[in-house]
C-alpha cells in the first residue's frame, strides 16, 4: 500500500485556521512506502473500500484516531460510498450511520463545512489511539503528517503552495 505524506491529520488537529480542503502539492511520492525509525503513526493509516462498483477505493486513505474512529476527506464519502477501511491486512465495517461532517469554528467561516468526516468501525481496530492535541500549536512549528493516497499528480497548474515535503526517515 502506498503511503503519501497527506495534510489532513496535520490540519485538522494542529491549526487553528479555518480549513476547507488541503492539497499536497509536489514530490514523487518515492518517500513514501515504508514507516521511518521512529514511526510516528503509519499503523494508524487506514484505506478506503468504496461501496459503489467502479469507485477508486483502495486509492483513498483515513486515519484511525481511537475509540473505533476515522478521519478521512468528506470527498471521499461523496464520491465513493466507502464500506469499509483496511488497516494492517484486516477490513473493518464502516458503521453507515457514523459519517460526520466536520464544521469550521472560527470566523470569517465558522458554521461552513469543511472537507473533513469523521466515521465509525463497527469493531475495535488493533491500532493504538493517536493523542490529539487540545490546543493549536505555534505558528510556524513542525508538524508530521501522514496519510494514504493515491500517486500524486505531474504538471499540478491550479494552485500554488508553501508547504516544504520533507523526507521524515531521513530529516531531509
Amino acid at each position: 500500500m502506498k503511503k503519501v505524506y497527506s495534510f489532513l491529520i496535520g490540519a485538522i488537529l494542529s491549526t487553528a485556521m479555518p480549513v476547507v480542503a488541503l492539497v499536497l502539492n509536489g514530490g514523487t511520492g518515492a518517500l513514501n512506502s515504508t514507516a521511518p525509525t521512529d514511526d510516528p503513526g503509519w499503523g494508524n493509516v487506514g484505506s478506503i473500500r468504496a461501496g459503489k462498483p467502479g469507485k477508486s477505493g483502495s486509492r483513498a486513505g483515513a486515519i484511525y484516531l481511537g475509540d473505533k474512529w476515522f478521519i478521512t476527506a468528506q470527498h471521499i464519502y461523496d464520491l465513493d460510498g466507502p464500506t469499509g477501511v483496511v488497516v494492517g491486512a484486516v477490513c473493518y465495517t464502516v458503521d453507515s450511520n457514523s459519517w460526520t461532517r466536520l464544521k469550521n469554528t472560527i470566523s470569517p467561516n465558522a458554521g461552513s463545512n469543511t472537507d473533513l468526516t469523521l466515521f465509525r468501525v463497527t469493531t475495535q481496530p488493533a491500532a493504538p489511539a493517536l493523542r490529539i492535541r487540545s490546543s493549536a500549536v505555534s505558528s510556524g512549528a513542525s508538524v508530521v503528517m501522514i496519510g494514504n493516497g493515491y500517486s500524486r499528480q505531474t504538471n499540478l497548474v491550479y494552485w500554488t503552495a508553501g508547504w516544504q515535503l520533507t523526507n521524515a526517515a531521513s530529516g531531509v
